[in-house]
């Protein structure tokens, strides 16, 4: 951080032409904050915590759930822990693959929402969650319902099968978690 100081005036402004100095007349200023190295000073603390303010509120993460994988099928919902609301930015869905009966530590997928999404009114409303795994081997895609204190599932979230030539395998992945940030 720059420690700003005030100066002294050793000589005042001047333009030199043809090896003849004439003196600069300078501007005058109004106003009720004075550019003075105090207030340099203290602007520049001021943006300093704000910025680590900022910054602080980017690192927080909490774990809102975490629970039994799941495909989040129309009987299922998370319920988060605090609100959706109540997070710095949104939430994040954390999806993983699923194979042989279980959740794999592989192709791991993230869902952002953020919570303006709700602040405009869409509440309850669906949300297309679109799901791969490296080199496209599984396609899969998971609607869910957003709402500020869970999150619903949808009967298509296990379905599989092909439409407009692409094929799907939404069962090949489960929902692991889901973070505040």
């Amino acid at each position: 951080m720059v420690e700003w100081e005030d100066g002294q005036l050793v000589q005042g402004p001047y333009v030199e032409i043809n090896g003849t100095r004439y003196p600069v007349v300078m501007p005058e200023y109004t106003g009720n904050t004075p550019m003075t190295a105090e207030n340099l000073n203290k602007m520049q603390t001021d943006a300093q915590q704000y910025t680590t303010e900022l910054i602080n509120q980017f690192k927080e993460q909490k774990i809102l759930w975490q629970g039994d994988p799941m495909f989040l099928i129309g009987s299922q919902r998370a319920d988060l822990s605090e609100n959706i609301s109540d997070q710095n930015n949104g939430i994040v869905l954390i999806w993983s693959a699923y194979s042989n009966g279980q959740a794999q530590d592989w192709n791991f997928n993230f869902s952002y929402i953020p919570k303006k999404f709700l602040d405009l009114g869409f509440s309850g409303n669906g949300y297309v969650c679109n799901l791969f795994s490296s080199k496209f081997g599984q396609c899969a895609t998971k609607y869910v319902y957003i709402n500020d204190t869970f999150i619903g599932g949808n009967s298509d979230n296990s379905a599989t099968g092909t439409n407009n030539g692409i094929t799907y395998a939404n069962n090949q992945f489960v929902l692991r978690a889901i973070i505040g940030v």
